[in-house]
């Protein structure tokens, strides 16, 4: 299909990659474009290899093979995009771009996921802080080009929640307090930009329980319950992934629930698909937990929550 008219020819694909927001877009991507089924197989095979090294081998055979991309379904060159971005090969997603057709590089999703890639391998050694600034320029971008939007808002929220942390590595408490009041700013412009999006919000709760003003703490109390019932509609539609249990996980903890958090904690764990995401959700508690430490709260339950989600990360 030439690119420049998937607008024409496939409206799913086109309204994933330019107008659908929410968080959840590329979960969804694989079961709502059509592409070449036997691509689709093969892509989906190598992501499932235990090893990562073999999963790596295989997505660059398959790269291969899928070159020159102009001549490739944008849909399987997306698919390999996202492959990549499931074993974090966050340098061969960032290659990938430049390798792709002027109209993808163009779409929102891929912008938006090359941010997400950039962000990442910005901490890898050696580092590149010049990835960050790159990702927050592509970011901004789409928020002035579209509007802020909940996936946006919650990918720029991350990139200054790793500057948080790199403040904090480096003892700078002044600089962290700055970039961690910048997270939880991006983060609650993405949850209000559509509630029903429970990720950014459910990141901007967790950021404001760690920044611990009263002020923080009310706007928190205040964000828990709209939270809450935007990942429980979501559930109710028989469409809820891990990430909609790791939220409901992470409140429980915010409403300091020792016995709901646990029984979530079951339920998240039982529906992990990459191993990238319960280590995802075990680094948002280790600073929950480290900042409710420094305040002189016993978190020992949290703790072995934070090492259940480390050790199905080892396991993946």
């Amino acid at each position: 299909m030439p690119l420049g008219r998937i607008h024409d020819t496939d409206g799913a694909l086109d309204e994933l990659l330019n107008r659908y927001t929410a968080h959840d877009k590329t979960d969804i991507f694989r079961d709502v474009v059509e592409y070449d089924d036997r691509r689709k197989r093969e892509l989906a095979a190598a992501r499932q290899r235990k090893d990562r090294e073999s999963a790596f081998t295989e997505l660059n055979r398959i790269a291969a093979d899928m070159r020159p991309l102009e001549e490739t379904e944008a849909g399987a060159i997306v698919d390999l995009y996202l492959s990549y971005r499931a074993v974090e090969a966050w340098d061969e997603m960032i290659a990938l771009y430049g390798e792709m057709p002027r109209f993808l590089k163009q779409a929102v999703l891929v912008r938006e996921q090359l941010a997400f890639a950039l962000n990442r391998s910005a901490a890898a050694d050696p580092p590149h802080p010049e990835y960050r600034e790159r990702a927050i320029s592509l970011l901004e971008e789409i928020v002035d080009e579209i509007g802020p939007s909940s996936e946006t808002g919650g990918l720029l929220g991350r990139v200054y929640k790793d500057r948080w942390q790199e403040a904090l590595i480096a003892g700078n408490t002044s600089e962290a307090h700055r970039q961690l009041v910048r997270a939880i700013e991006a983060y609650s412009m993405g949850f209000k930009a559509d509630w029903r999006d429970a990720f950014p919000g459910i990141n901007a709760a967790t950021l404001l329980d760690i920044e611990g003003s009263p002020e923080s703490i009310a706007t928190k109390d205040s964000f828990v319950p709209v939270v809450q019932f935007a990942v429980e509609q979501k559930i109710a539609t028989g469409n809820a992934d891990y990430w909609d249990y790791a939220t409901l996980l992470e409140l429980a903890i915010l409403r300091n629930d020792e016995k709901a958090a646990n029984e979530r904690l079951s339920q998240a764990l039982a529906r992990v698909r990459e191993a990238w995401e319960p280590k995802t959700t075990a680094a948002n508690l280790s600073y929950i937990y480290d900042a409710r430490c420094q305040r002189g709260d016993d978190q020992s339950w949290l703790k072995a929550i934070i090492d259940g989600l480390r050790g199905k990360a080892g396991a993946g």
